[in-house]
């Protein structure tokens, strides 16, 4: 017993050797995007004074979320939504607004310290997010947060410095031991909560209803389509010089995003540049991206830090 005065007898939990707190990492879905990011939203709507939108503020940044709409990618299952309906917001959503669309659209709406302060956090989860930029910088990342937390009560008072903003200090050295925040937080698990939904057809026993489901699927003989390749097709062009016989598509899907010659889905980060997708072609069964890149590029923020350094121009 660590401490005979408060503890009666030893816990079968100390039995794995499993450290209770190293070992059980704080959940970003919850804590982040559940947590502070729409904590955020409510007090820039509803909070104090000094740090509340106003009515015009809050119409204008509803318009340009609902005006975005057609402009967000496939790789997002919600479209942004007005800020009317915050309060039915899911956690995905407030993921796409603080890592996405939040960093653009609310630079010319808010006071400059309080976007500042909204980009300390931004900068930090987006780093502890990307295992690209973990090994050079999460204790930058950790700095970021802990500044957040401190100018947190400053800018909203401490009646609104919940636990939630507080546990911000210590998700670097989660990180740190677990990975970037994808490798343990809850969204794998939330989004297939909307598999078993389908599955149950009526309200009575519902768990009964999941397992026959699945026991009906592994009795009938199912033929998975690859997902992951190219798609439809096209003559169109353009083709570079030594690729004139090659094939041409209009899509290209991999495992983690999905590329179309279109307005929404044809802009990417590459070789450090900006780029626009003219094309994608296949030659010798080797798929290539025709690309051209943006002639004058700059960082869209300074503080806290350069945005082209982490890659977020």
């Amino acid at each position: 017993m660590a401490d005979e005065g408060h503890h009666l007898g030893s816990s079968p939990l100390v039995d794995p050797s499993l450290g209770m707190v190293s070992g059980f990492p704080l959940d970003y879905m919850h804590l982040v995007c559940l947590g502070v990011m729409r904590r955020l939203l409510y007090l820039w709507l509803k909070g104090p004074l000094a740090s509340r939108l106003s009515g015009s503020q809050v119409n204008i940044l509803s318009e340009m979320l609902l005006k975005i709409r057609k402009n967000v990618s496939v790789e997002f299952a919600r479209r942004p939504r007005s800020l009317n309906e915050v309060g039915r917001r899911k956690a995905a959503e407030f993921h796409q607004f603080l890592l996405y669309t939040g960093p653009v659209l609310l630079k010319d709406v808010l006071h400059t310290a309080v976007y500042q302060h909204f980009l300390l956090l931004f900068v930090g989860v987006f780093i502890l997010s990307n295992k690209a930029l973990l090994e050079e910088y999460t204790d930058y990342a950790n700095d970021a947060l802990v500044l957040f937390v401190q100018h947190f009560e400053k800018l909203y008072g401490d009646m609104y410095l919940s636990y939630n903003v507080h546990n911000l200090v210590h998700l670097a050295q989660d990180v740190k031991v677990h990975g970037n925040l994808d490798s343990f937080s809850a969204f794998k698990f939330e989004n297939f909560m909307q598999k078993l939904k389908r599955l149950v057809r009526k309200p009575e026993s519902p768990c009964c209803q999941v397992v026959k489901r699945f026991a009906e699927r592994e009795s009938v003989q199912m033929h998975r389509v690859e997902s992951v390749g190219v798609r439809r097709e096209h003559t169109s062009g353009p083709l570079p010089p030594l690729f004139q016989c090659a094939q041409q598509y209009t899509q290209y899907n991999t495992e983690l995003f999905t590329l179309k010659l279109d307005e929404v889905n044809s802009h990417v980060y590459i070789q450090g540049n900006v780029a626009k997708i003219r094309n994608i072609i296949v030659e010798k069964e080797e798929v290539y991206l025709v690309y051209s890149t943006f002639a004058h590029q700059e960082s869209f923020f300074e503080y806290p830090t350069s945005s082209s350094t982490l890659a977020y121009m």
